[in-house]
């Protein structure tokens, strides 16, 4: 298996996979694999971007993995926060590190020189094109990048007698859709602005598109100049003057000082600067003068102005430029077929990667035809040739659409994926979506990594949930392994790709995982939002589980709270409580009915001897043994349904189902006289009571539970009275003495 690499990046689009994908071929010719790990851009205020840092923390632990070394791509990373910070952020690694943009003391780094370019784009700008009110558009205000070129920007104004207009310098943020905007307004406030000149490719292009939407033209209105010299810049026709850097240098220098670190030993302290020249286009100069001229009846000035013009852009391999121009010249000027029929040929061959230069060499075409059209002898030659070329053009069109509806298509899969995710509230329906975007974008081969919980930290422990491969999820086993092996085996030393790229797992400022992708003939844009929709969708599993535990803890909470108001906290019975709400359930059901039911009122005798004898533990113990020997009787000596409650004190009640034959439970009542008339003993004491029973019958004295019991415990009133360790039932003659107390009264003393 090979050793890794590892690159640090905020992201994997634009500028950045440029990079990227040039130090990656670089590793690769080295004989090793690359990982990228692929978070957000480190930020100056923690407090304020939590998903951010939490994001970032997957960065920390590069540290671990099995990699050989590490490369940062640190000026892109650090564009907006400060560079002790980024030196605080790159001290973490211990591993031989070369950083590329900025970095830190100590670390080799490889950087561009971007004042020698800009010094060309601001001389050729001023001397050739002849601006004299340009704009200015800056990336993020005082970062590195953006301060150095706006002061060759400033030197240059200065060096040649130009002021400068403070309103004229707008802020874009490097990007394509904030640059149309703010250039959009610049433009229709202050027309006379005749040059924009941006900090990044990305920036011309939306300055270009604003330009065009409002009617000038490029270059003769205004002028466009970016910086980077990346796709952005042939996006746009006419093609966008540029500053190349020296990217492949840059990957070349970086890469082998890694090896050369990791081989070798060798950490010592460097830095490398590559260089940065300017590629003119036709977006600042004036459109082939010499064919305007004089100079139209020229065949070598002819090819070499059209051969300079096409060679702006690199051309496809498979067209002879030479001969297409010389065919060109000839169809202009004496009607030669045979420029038509290469046309018609290399037609089918234009692909998506073509599709810029084909479409910046019709416009050159095109252009190069205007003078042949004002000529009588050469006009229906022109119109020939315009004719030829408008197949291109359709060409082109068709080929664009299918493009545009691909990607339609694809940010329609990376929406549905997203609102998916979003949704899913079980580990099964999250891997079922994962599998569906992963077939829509045609990866190779991907996995889905959760770690054992989430936090802003990644755990030190994960579980690999899903392998994607030969178009098929495979739903994994549950595998746990260390957080720093990426991958567990053997499915790290199977994986075919010498190029993962690693994207965070993240939401509400928490890492749960991390997508592993190979990123081979995939375009990535929106990966890191299919990532943030997975950690919504494990978020809300997450607080569902949670709502679930705490419904059943307050669940559980409630029903404790249920017990202790309504049993008696000594002896574990029914308290009073309790005992009026059954009650008044039991006689609404038994009046439905036939029930009998008697209704026993308890009241111990001899109790408050106990207590002052032998204390408040011992009657405590005493009413306990009572509740024992109570359930005891009604178990034993009642084969129907009873209730056994303590009011307060040493008052009982009881509550019998009597058979229809059984007028009064007498041999019950005489068993509990006998039972609770029997010693107690406690920690080596003897204690004895006796209990008084009053007892009433339902319906026989009554329908309402209030009533029977009032009855009942009136009863019990005149058994104490008639000298206690009585039994008495209600009889209709003690009526009048069952009035009061009230049932439900507070203890009293025996």
């Amino acid at each position: 298996m090979k050793q890794t690499i590892a690159i640090l990046t905020d992201r994997y689009s634009g500028y950045h996979k440029s990079i990227v994908d040039l130090v990656v071929m670089e590793i690769r010719a080295r004989g090793y694999s690359a990982l990228c790990v692929c978070a957000h851009e480190l930020v100056s205020d923690p407090d304020t971007a939590p998903n951010d840092v939490a994001c970032n923390s997957l960065y920390g632990l590069v540290d671990q993995y099995p990699v050989r070394g590490i490369i940062v791509l640190a000026g892109a990373m650090a564009q907006n926060t400060s560079h002790a910070k980024l030196s605080k952020f790159l001290s973490q690694f211990s591993r031989p590190m070369v950083t590329i943009g900025d970095g830190a003391k100590g670390a080799p780094m490889v950087t561009t020189d971007d004042v020698a370019g800009m010094r060309q784009l601001m001389n050729h700008l001023l001397t050739e094109a002849g601006i004299k009110n340009p704009a200015f558009i800056r990336g993020i205000k005082g970062e590195r990048f953006t301060q150095i070129r706006e002061d060759v920007f400033r030197d240059g104004m200065n060096n040649h007698g130009v002021a400068i207009n403070e309103d004229y310098v707008i802020e874009a943020h490097y990007e394509t859709e904030i640059a149309y905007d703010r250039v959009s307004e610049l433009l229709q406030s202050h027309p006379n602005v005749d040059a924009l000149i941006a900090c990044n490719d990305m920036m011309a292009l939306g300055a270009a598109r604003a330009a065009s939407a409002l009617g000038k033209q490029i270059p003769a209105d205004v002028v466009i100049a970016g910086f980077d010299d990346t796709d952005e810049a042939i996006k746009h026709t006419p093609a966008i003057t540029s500053v190349r850097q020296s990217l492949d240098q840059l990957a070349a220098i970086a890469v082998d000082e890694l090896v050369c670190q990791i081989e070798n030993n060798d950490d010592s302290e460097v830095h490398f600067e590559v260089g940065s020249e300017l590629v003119v286009r036709s977006s600042t100069r004036r459109f082939m003068p010499m064919l305007t001229d004089a100079g139209i009846d020229s065949n070598d000035q002819f090819k070499q102005v059209i051969a300079r013009e096409l060679n702006e852009i690199q051309p496809p391999a498979n067209v002879p430029c030479d001969e297409m121009i010389q065919n060109l010249w000839n169809a202009l000027k004496e009607n030669d077929p045979a420029f038509g029929a290469q046309i018609d040929a290399l037609k089918p061959t234009i692909l998506e990667s073509s599709l810029q230069w084909w479409s910046h060499t019709t416009h050159t075409i095109e252009q190069a035809c205007q003078s042949f059209l004002q000529t009588e002898s050469t006009q229906a030659n022109a119109l020939a040739v315009m004719f030829a070329v408008a197949g291109i053009r359709e060409r082109i069109w068709s080929t664009r659409v299918d493009n545009s509806y691909r990607e339609t298509r694809r940010l329609k899969d990376n929406a549905k994926a997203q609102r998916d995710l979003s949704s899913s509230t079980r580990t099964q329906d999250v891997l079922e979506n994962l599998v569906g975007w992963l077939k829509a974008i045609q990866a190779r081969s991907g996995y889905f990594v959760q770690y054992e919980s989430a936090g802003v930290t990644p755990h030190e422990r994960a579980e690999l949930l899903l392998c994607w491969k030969n178009n098929t999820g495979e739903r994994i086993p549950r595998v746990d392994f260390a957080s720093a092996a990426v991958l567990p085996e053997p499915y790290r030393s199977q994986e075919a790709s010498d190029f993962m790229i690693q994207y965070p797992v993240y939401a509400g400022g928490k890492v749960f995982g991390y997508l592993l992708i190979n990123p081979d003939g995939l375009n990535l844009k929106g990966v890191d939002a299919i990532a943030n929709s997975v950690g919504h969708a494990l978020r809300n599993r997450s607080l569902l589980r949670e709502v679930a535990a705490q419904r059943d803890a307050l669940s559980r909470t409630n029903e404790k709270l249920e017990r202790l108001a309504n049993m008696d906290a000594l002896t574990g019975l029914p308290n009073r409580l309790h005992a009026q709400t059954w009650m008044r359930n039991r006689f609404k059901k038994a009046l439905k009915g036939s029930d009998r039911l008697a209704v026993l009122f308890l009241d111990l005798d001899g109790f408050k001897a106990v207590n002052d004898t032998f204390g408040h533990a011992a009657g405590d113990q005493l009413l306990c043994e009572v509740s024992k020997r109570l359930l005891s009787v009604l178990k034993n000596q009642h084969n129907r349904p009873s209730y056994l409650a303590r009011l307060a004190g040493d008052e009982f009640i009881v509550v019998l189902d009597l058979d229809d034959e059984e007028k009064v439970p007498m041999a019950v009542m005489e068993s509990i006289r006998q039972t609770l008339s029997d010693a107690f003993y406690f920690d080596g004491e003897r204690a004895t009571v006796s209990v008084s029973v009053g007892a009433s019958i339902f319906p026989d004295h009554g329908n309402d539970p209030e009533v029977v019991l009032r009855l009942a415990d009136a009863a019990m009133y005149q058994a104490k009275d008639s000298g206690k360790n009585q039994i008495l039932i209600h009889s209709d003659e003690s009526n009048e003495a069952a009035a009061e107390p009230p049932p439900f009264k507070d203890n009293k003393a025996a």
